[in-house]
């Protein structure tokens, strides 16, 4: 979404969430006005939990751990490039690595209010990013065709309209062709294969759009 809309669909979250909503939504590159609308922020990079906690204190975390915001510079872009692998002002490669790892440290030192209580709930139930995690991922390869797999059925679903169209015009395709061409098995049909298939090909390239 381009600048406006983004706005506008992220006040109608805050509104959600004025109302008593949880609302929990992942955004890469918020402008200022956007990110001012946030209560909690958590930020990863490169699959490391670099900060978790109040969007209000964010910047101070970020200059209190060797990132100094320039005073022109506001919050969202400040952060973006302290969690970003890429040179700050004269920051050499080695710089990077370390102002990285450093807010990665910070990160796991620091503890992290879940809302419930510990003794309720299994710890090995509760996973957060770390750069101690290493690996792939945890869910299997089935179950991640089967979470695709429905996602994609979902959208289809809410895209019945278009589905329709499309199988209608497939259909009629199909229609028209077989009244053009009448396919047999001898040497002359070859002729008719060839055509066919390219209209089935240029038919099916154009419903994709």
């Amino acid at each position: 979404m381009d600048s406006t809309a983004a706005t506008k669909l992220v006040q109608t979250l805050r509104d959600l969430a004025d109302a008593g909503k949880t609302v929990v939504a992942v955004i890469h590159q918020p402008n200022q006005h956007v990110f001012s609308k946030f209560d909690d922020v958590l930020l990863v990079s490169e699959g490391k939990q670099l900060y978790f906690g109040e969007r209000k204190d964010v910047k101070g975390y970020m200059e209190q751990h060797g990132c100094p915001a320039p005073p022109d510079m506001g919050a969202a872009e400040h952060i973006l490039d302290c969690i970003t692998r890429l040179p700050i002002e004269d920051e050499t490669d080695e710089e990077v690595d370390e102002r990285m790892d450093r807010l990665a440290r910070a990160s796991e030192e620091t503890e992290i209010d879940l809302g419930v209580n510990p003794d309720e709930v299994d710890s090995k139930h509760i996973r957060h990013f770390s750069s101690r995690i290493r690996g792939g991922p945890s869910a299997g390869i089935l179950k991640q065709f089967s979470l695709l797999l429905k996602r994609s059925f979902r959208e289809l679903k809410r895209g019945k309209t278009a589905l329709i169209i499309k199988t209608v015009q497939q259909v009629t395709l199909g229609i028209v062709y077989g009244g053009i061409y009448s396919l047999g098995r001898d040497q002359a049909s070859v002729q008719d294969r060839f055509g066919l298939l390219s209209l089935i090909a240029i038919g099916a390239a154009n419903v994709s759009r």
